[in-house]
Parts: structure tokens; sequence; C-alpha cells
């Protein structure tokens, strides 16, 4: 029988696949936690919402790999940089294929990029088909254990440990720490298939005392309890956690944080609630949630409640505090100082097409809240009680995906969000985002995409997209105009701003990539000491890294430049290079060493730069002045149940006699850092 061409270019095709992927590829593929977090989240002072409990989550998918060959369709959505389309693919190539024999498999699935496999190595396995049911003790007790405790130590002293008079304590009693300067965090996880998960959290942070004053004997503790029933029908958790519900209007939606990530998550379908595993201490909730999967109808319920820090006069509320700082005797007189019950859920009817659904939610607060008025804040939230509803949908039609939510608070003022994503190939997706928020809608616990620090006051649209298309090449670049109709924090009503990124990753050679990252900013503001006057203010980043990955060792060099400017004032100026390099010269053994020479005008020329972390480790370096920081880590597998790592970072400024002001002062040019972890898992 004779072959057609295009049956002979296919057959060609999948041999010559088959060839390369016998080939030792996996240092090419291959990504590290370094390389995903410098290429995909580039944090900066610019992001309004903290990325620790992204990064806590995504943590977890590197301690306990997702097993392809199980994976449930949500939990392939737990990934930020995988969607619906992609998830479906892969549950569709397990299926035909009856499962995945190696990671190389994923060459097989057409709409996943090559940065989209190389994450997936990260976060990913390939192991037996192991069914999640099995007898309830097995469940609750047979899975994966973890326990990590880390300690970080300052060499230094700053102004709040050292001795203070007390006729100058009784004046401002809070220039004194209570605590030492040492950080503790111990955590314990279990899970078993992610369908049986359990934990705690304790943490002290610099600063706060330890096992007195009413800390028993951490500030700050937390524990979850999550079951699902072995036929997947229902979800039950207890504890502390955080709800995802349509575009997050009425309640926060995971991921979607900035136009970056909406390039990847606007069209995921995620589950309702999730075990809060971070050390954010306010927003989440505090008591039991369940789903209910009845057919094509979801229900979601939860109630919560939960203690928050705030600053009080007169018995009455005048600020919600987030920092979650307990150091001085003012923080610990603001801590739990507001007590809040919260009771919602959603219920859902969901096709593989499309799905709609509501959310509701309602909030009552123990004491009054009234912030003095100060004109930016004329339509924040006041009294005791809230109300908010929403409706949300998703709709999938042949290349194009549309999603949305329309939610109203108690008292009807308005708010809207909806994406449009069109994918007229698998190499290239464009997204167009809409949203208007009325300058008066409230909504506590909303967080979706925008630029001010609140759901509310704004008007706004991004158009952004993705290609890899391109061999070798895969580009990113949004763009998104805003405007904020009533009045500011920093500038009157009717200010507006944009803000752009465009970003390139190039694939030199065989473990040689180049990225190329420009992104700006543009917004107006008051001018300083007129408040009737708004100016624009600019700062453009740019961002140039070259990494070297090889089996054994990689290698990473970075050039930032950062340019601030204003209308009345000279332009500032800043720079850095920064060069990072990881060795692994066995299975037991790495270590990872960064340098940093930095120079800038001023903070508002600050350049962000990555270090290697140790594991569940989040804060972001940020440089300003002149100067320059090293790091050096190491870590250690003393067995198959155990690893011990340590990390020494040193900060050091050439025009500067300290470092810092009022109680975190040091009075030295140099700040250094020891940070001790040790990580069990059984």
């Amino acid at each position: 029988m004779t072959l057609s061409r295009k049956t002979y270019i296919r057959q060609c095709t999948i041999l010559i696949l088959g060839f390369l992927l016998s080939l030792p590829l996996h240092a090419q593929e291959a990504s590290t936690w370094e390389d995903f977090c410098e290429e995909y989240f580039n944090v900066d002072e610019e992001n309004t919402v903290s990325m620790e409990d992204v990064m806590e989550v995504l943590e977890g998918y590197i301690v306990h790999p997702l097993n392809l060959n199980t994976a449930s369709r949500e939990d392939l959505l737990g990934l930020p940089f995988i969607n619906d389309a992609q998830a479906d693919s892969i549950i569709a190539f397990r299926e035909n294929k009856h499962g995945f024999l190696s990671m190389g498999d994923l060459m097989f699935i057409q709409n996943l990029s090559f940065n989209d496999r190389r994450y997936l190595h990260l976060f990913t396995r390939v192991g037996e088909k192991e069914s999640n049911v099995g007898q309830l003790r097995k469940r609750l007790f047979g899975g994966k254990h973890t326990i990590e405790t880390r300690l970080d130590i300052p060499l230094y002293t700053r102004a709040g440990q050292t001795d203070i008079p007390n006729d100058i304590l009784e004046k401002y009693p809070n220039r004194k720490y209570l605590g030492n300067g040492i950080k503790n965090i111990v955590r314990y996880r279990y899970s078993y298939s992610r369908n049986v998960m359990y934990g705690i959290t304790l943490e002290k942070d610099a600063g706060e005392p330890f096992g007195n004053r009413k800390n028993y004997p951490y500030d700050y503790m937390s524990a979850y309890f999550l079951y699902e029933l072995p036929n997947q029908k229902a979800r039950f958790l207890v504890g502390d956690y955080r709800i995802a519900s349509g575009q997050g209007l009425i309640v926060g939606n995971g991921f979607i944080t900035s136009p970056m990530f909406l390039l990847d998550a606007a069209i995921k379908h995620k589950e309702f609630f999730r075990p809060h595993t971070g050390t954010e201490e306010n927003e989440f909730f505090r008591g039991a949630a369940a789903n209910l999967y009845l057919k094509n109808l979801h229900v979601s319920l939860f109630a919560s409640y939960n203690k928050v820090d705030a600053s009080m006069k007169d018995g009455t509320v005048k600020t919600l505090l987030s920092t979650g700082l307990h150091r001085t005797s003012g923080e610990l007189n603001s801590k739990n100082a507001v007590g809040t019950f919260v009771v919602g859920g959603r219920m859902s009817y969901v096709k593989s097409r499309w799905e709609i659904g509501i959310t509701g939610l309602y909030s009552l607060y123990n004491k009054t809240i009234d912030p003095d008025r100060l004109g930016y804040n004329d339509f924040f939230f006041r009294g005791r009680s809230m109300f908010g509803i929403g409706a949300d949908w998703r709709l999938n039609f042949r290349r194009w995906t549309i999603t949305g939510e329309v939610a109203a608070d108690k008292n009807l003022h308005p708010a809207l969000s909806q994406t449009i994503v069109f994918q007229p190939i698998d190499e290239l997706s464009l997204t167009l985002q809409h949203r208007h928020f009325s300058k008066k809608f409230v909504s506590l616990h909303g967080s979706t995409l925008q630029q001010a620090n609140r759901v509310a006051n704004e008007h706004g649209i991004m158009l952004g997209g993705k290609y890899s298309g391109i061999k070798n090449l895969e580009l990113r670049a949004y763009l998104d105009a805003y405007i904020f109709p009533g009045e500011t924090f920093l500038a009157q009503s009717n200010a507006k701003g944009i803000e752009a990124m465009a970003q390139g990753s190039l694939r030199l050679s065989r473990g040689l990539t180049l990225t190329l990252r420009y992104k700006m900013r543009n917004r107006q503001q008051n001018v300083t000491g007129y408040k009737g006057i708004m100016e624009y203010r600019q700062t453009h980043r740019v961002q140039c890294t070259t990494t070297l990955v090889r089996e054994k060792f990689q290698i990473a060099g970075s050039l930032y430049a950062t340019a601030s400017t204003r209308q009345t004032d000279r332009t500032k100026l800043g720079w850095a290079t920064a060069l990072r390099a990881t060795l692994k010269p066995s299975k037991r053994f790495s270590a990872s060493a960064s340098a940093s020479l930095f120079f800038t005008d001023d903070y508002s020329s600050a350049v962000y730069i990555y270090e290697p972390r140790l594991r569940y480790m989040f804060t972001n370096t940020s440089l300003f002045d002149r100067g320059f920081r090293i790091m050096a880590q190491a870590t250690m597998h003393i067995c198959k149940w155990m690893e011990i790592s340590a990390r020494y970072g040193c900060l050091h400024y050439f025009n500067r006699e300290y470092i810092g002001t009022g109680a975190q002062l040091i009075a030295s040019p140099t700040q250094q850092d020891l940070s001790v972890q040790a990580i069990f898992k059984f």
C-alpha cells in the first residue's frame, strides 16, 4: 500500500521526535525555581498585591509535584501558566495514550510552548496511576508529611533592640521592640493525592515577643484540614482558607493580580476555596467551607469568624491594619482589635463550554468602622455590615473565550470586569480586558486586576498577547490604560495612567537563554505641596538576563536600568548588574551565590533583582543609593527524609552611614543576615 505524502511526513516527524526524546534533553527542558520566579513574577514596587500566598502554593507543588497520570483538571489549573485548553489537552493525551511514560511526552502536546514545558518539569512528575481511593486510615495518615522550620538571624542590632531610657519610653513607647530580632517559622504539611490535606503554621516576626504577652508561644498560628470524598462529589475544609470566585469583584480570585498574570489566568475555571498555607496574617478566612458537585450544579458555602488588626479611637475603628507586625506596645494594642463574621457562597451551573454562577457575601463587624474623612477616602466602607452580590460567566466557543463578572454592593453601586481571549492559532493568544468600578463601590474582600489598592474608583482597558510561533522565541506584551474617576491618596479626580510591558525570551542554543524585558508606567499624581495640581510621573525599567543551564550548574547574568521622570523635577537614573550561579555536583548537595552592584539617584529609580532563596522564603530585594549586595546559600540532603540549608546575605552602602529609620534603624552602612532551615519529609 502506498503512503500518502501527508501520512509519510507525519510518520517521519514522529520518528524524528522519538529520536530526539531519546537524547539527554532534560537539562535543556528543565527549569529551576529561580528561573521561574525571575521570568514569571517580575515583582517590583508597582505590584500592589503581595505574591507570598501565590508563591507558597507553587512551592507546595515543588515539594509534592503533581502526578501527570493522576492529576485532575482542577489540579492542573492550579498552575498559573496552564489555561483551560492546555489542561484539556494534557488530560486528552493521557486518556488516548493510557498515561504518560515520561516527561518527554509533553513534546507531543501542540499547544504547550517551550516555556510551558520547562515549567511543567518543575511542578509535575510522571508516576504510577495510583488511585485516590483508599481506606480512611490510609487517606488520613498514609500520605506525605513535611515539617519545615527556619531561623532568620540578624547579624546586627536595630534601634528598637537597644536600651532606651525609661523617661523616653514613657513618652515614645513604640520605639522599643518587645522581642528579639530573630524570625522563626515552623510549618507542618500533610497531603494524600491532594484530596486530603492538613497542616499548621507558626510564625514569630523579628521584634515580636515569644511565649509572653498573649503569644502562646507564637504571635501567629494557622491551621487547616481539607477532605474530599472518594467519589469526588464533595470537598470540605475546616480552619484557615482563601476563596476565589468569578473575576474577584466580591471575593478575591487567586492569580489574577496583574496584567502579566491575566495573559495566562484569564480563562481559568478555578476551585472556589483552597487552604491558606502562607504567613499572611490578614487576607484569609477562618471557619468552614464546603463544595458540593451535583452533576452540572456546583454549590459552595462558607462561614468565617476572624479577628483583624485595627487602630481604634473612642471605641471606633479608624483604620484596618494589614502589616501583621506586633513588635511594640502600640502594635500589640492594635492586634485582633476587631472581630469580623463573614458568610457567603456561590452557585454555578457548569458545562464543558460554558458556565454561569452567582456569588453572595455578607460581612458583619463587632465594632463600627468610621475613618476620618480625608477626601480620597470619602467612599470607603463605613458602618458595621456589608453585603455584595455578583454574577459571573464563562463561554468557550471554538477559539474564543469570554469571561466576566458584574457585581453590586448593598447600596447597588456597580462594578464590572470582563475578559475576551482569542486564540487564532495554538501559538498566539490575544487578551482584551475591560473593567469599570464605581467610585462608591465597596468590596472588603475583593481582589482582581486593578491598578489601585482596592476594587473601586477605576475604569480601565488592557490589551495583551503571547506568541510562541517563532522557533526558540516566546513573546509577551500588554498595554493597560486606566483612569481614576474620583480622588485617590496621590491624586485628585480623573487622574490618568498607563502601564506597558514587553518581554522576549530567546533560546540561543541548548541550555542558553536570553530574556529581555521592558516595563513602563506613567501616572498622574499631585505635585508635592500642591494638592490641586497634577503632573505625570514616569518610570521606565529595562532588564536583560542571559542564563546558561547545564546538568550540574547554572549561571545567569543580568543588567538592570531604571529611569524615573516627573514634570517638576529632573530625571533620576539607576542601574545594576547582577551575577547568579548555582552548582549541583550531586543529588545530595547544591549551592547558590549571587553578587550585585548598584548605583541609583534615589528610591524612585531603585532596581529590583531576584536572588536564590530558601524554600518558602518570600522577600523582594530592592536596591537603591549606591552599594553592593552578595548572597550565598547551600543545601545538603542528609538522607532521603532530611535536608539542611543555610543562607548568608550582605548589603553594603558606599554613600550611607546607617540603614533604615526609627526603630528599624541600623547604625552601620552594612546589613548582614543569616538563615538556617531544616526540612523533614516522610
